[in-house]
């Protein structure tokens, strides 16, 4: 499930209006739905979403096996990096990772 399904679930299924979901965050309301309606929104923003509604994001390995990259690491080069949170989580799968919100 992409970041922003699962962030308007969680918002449905706690019964949020968008002024209560968006306070969480501190930006207004309409900023918090232009980024969530951007479809495909930079890293950082979801990062800062995520972690507003008490989420945390993590790297597994699709193998099951333990993790051999740092997870930090991974996480600070795509917020260094500003990339698409999306194109994140495709680079993280193709190196047989997925990223996982808990």
């Amino acid at each position: 499930m992409r970041a922003v399904d699962f962030i308007v679930r969680h918002i449905e299924e706690h019964n949020m209006t968008q002024t209560e979901a968006a306070a969480l965050t501190g930006w207004s309301r309409q900023n918090f739905w232009d980024k969530l309606n951007n479809r495909n929104p930079r890293y950082r923003t979801m990062l800062h979403i995520l972690t507003s509604f008490g989420y945390e994001l993590h790297l597994e390995r699709l193998d099951g096996k333990p993790l051999d990259v740092d997870e930090a690491e991974f996480f600070d080069t795509a917020s260094r990096r500003d990339v698409l949170y999306d194109d994140m989580v495709d680079l993280a799968g193709a190196l047989g990772y997925q990223v996982t919100i808990s």
